[in-house]
């Protein structure tokens, strides 16, 4: 049944297709061929030219379709192996920061000042310092959304906590994952925000802070890794209390080829005021 279709098929066109005595002027010139005009339907055509324009349609619309593809797959790494503390910081844009101050106000505008000379390919390490829940995490996670969405770069956003606990989740198990390998992949970002640094060293007063063996291998792999991308950092801690926590070989690296964005005014927004 199906073959007599296809026959139908192919004799139905034989009808309504002519061979002319014409050849196509592109074929005789640029390919060197003589190829006969076809009429089909009352259009005449080049078999050969319609068939290489359908092979370039179809060779657009392979690319468009692998395009959409990556792009689907890179921005899916931001979304789904980001290792992220605190949920909420998932809604973070700048058009919900609040500004409460002037020094807000111009923390802000230096902040999407980095973001415009990140989407431009200019890579340093961008370090937001101050206090708790001024809202340095808000505007690392602003940038780091906008720059998946509107850069082609790869983007992650890890926690500090979460991070060491995550490679230490890896030691003496049969995970896939090693340290080796979530340092690579971490390295391999185009844009990586490590947020709350300082977090991982425990709740010790400010001035007795200092950092294992362990975080500072770990870290001093990332910052070497990732020397000439982009790196944003946030942390509680001063930069004399990070030159004290952690090791030379770490903090120059860190230091190297950076911004700062610094909130000592601001209040903790997350505070809200009590009715008793």
């Amino acid at each position: 049944m199906a073959l007599t279709k296809v026959t139908d098929i192919v004799q139905s066109l034989s009808k309504r297709m002519n061979f002319l005595s014409e050849t196509c002027v592109i074929c005789n010139q640029e390919r060197k061929r003589m190829v006969r005009l076809m009429e089909i339907q009352g259009e005449t055509i080049c078999p050969v030219c319609r068939l290489e324009e359908e092979n370039r349609r179809l060779e657009k619309e392979m690319n468009v379709f692998r395009y959409e593809k990556e792009e689907r797959k890179r921005k899916s790494i931001f979304y789904d192996q980001s290792l992220i503390k605190d949920e909420t910081i998932k809604l973070a844009r700048f058009s919900t920061f609040i500004s409460e101050c002037e020094e807000d106000e111009n923390n802000l505008i230096l902040a999407k000042k980095a973001l415009t000379d990140y989407l431009n390919d200019i890579r340093f390490n961008l370090i937001l310092v101050g206090k708790v829940g001024a809202g340095k995490s808000h505007i690392s996670y602003s940038i780091a959304h906008e720059m998946n969405e509107r850069s082609s770069d790869k983007v992650m956003y890890v926690t500090s906590s979460e991070l060491f606990d995550y490679i230490r989740s890896t030691f003496n198990t049969q995970s896939c994952e090693t340290e080796h390998s979530i340092t690579n992949m971490l390295i391999s970002m185009d844009l990586l925000v490590i947020d709350d640094l300082g977090a991982e060293l425990g709740d010790m007063d400010i001035n007795d802070l200092k950092a294992t063996a362990f975080v500072n291998r770990v870290l001093f792999k990332l910052f070497d890794g990732r020397q000439g991308k982009k790196t944003i950092i946030t942390t509680n801690l001063t930069g004399e209390a990070i030159i004290k926590a952690y090791d030379e070989r770490v903090t120059s690296r860190m230091f190297n080829t950076y911004r700062h964005i610094e909130f000592k005014k601001t209040r903790d927004k997350r505070k809200r005021k009590l009715p008793f």
